[in-house]
C-alpha cells in the first residue's frame, strides 16, 4: 500500500458513522493523529504524549512506523474493519496488544 492509499483509507474509515461512538474515541483520536504524521512524514515519536489513550498512541505509531518504511498498513485495513463492525483476526490484535505493551514500556 502506498501512502496515498493509507491516508485515503484513514479519511474513509474516519467517514465512517461508528467512528463518532464513544467508545471509538481513542480510534478516532489516533488516526486523526496518524493522519498528520503521514502527511507531514513524521519519523519520530514527538507528539504522542499530547494523546489522551494507549490506543490513540499505538495507532498513531503505526504511522510512523509507515514513515520509516516498517510494514504495517495490514493494522489500518483490520482497524477500518473493525469500526465497520466486522470482526478482526487473532493477529491484528496480538499486533496492537505488542505495540501498545512497546509504547508503555517507553512512557
Amino acid at each position: 500500500m502506498t501512502k496515498p492509499d493509507l491516508i485515503r483509507r484513514i479519511k474513509l474509515i474516519l467517514k465512517l458513522d461508528n467512528i463518532k461512538k464513544e467508545e471509538n474515541a481513542g480510534a478516532k483520536q489516533g488516526l486523526e493523529k496518524a493522519l498528520e504524521i503521514l502527511e507531514s512524514n513524521q519519523r519520530d515519536l514527538s507528539g504522542l504524549d499530547e494523546l489522551d489513550t494507549t490506543q490513540a498512541k499505538a495507532i498513531a505509531m503505526f504511522a510512523i512506523d509507515f514513515n520509516n518504511m516498517k510494514p504495517c498498513s495490514a493494522f489500518f485495513v483490520a482497524l477500518g474493519e473493525s469500526i465497520e463492525g466486522k470482526v478482526p483476526d487473532e493477529k491484528f490484535y496480538k499486533k496492537l496488544w505488542t505495540i501498545m505493551n512497546e509504547f508503555d514500556k517507553k512512557s
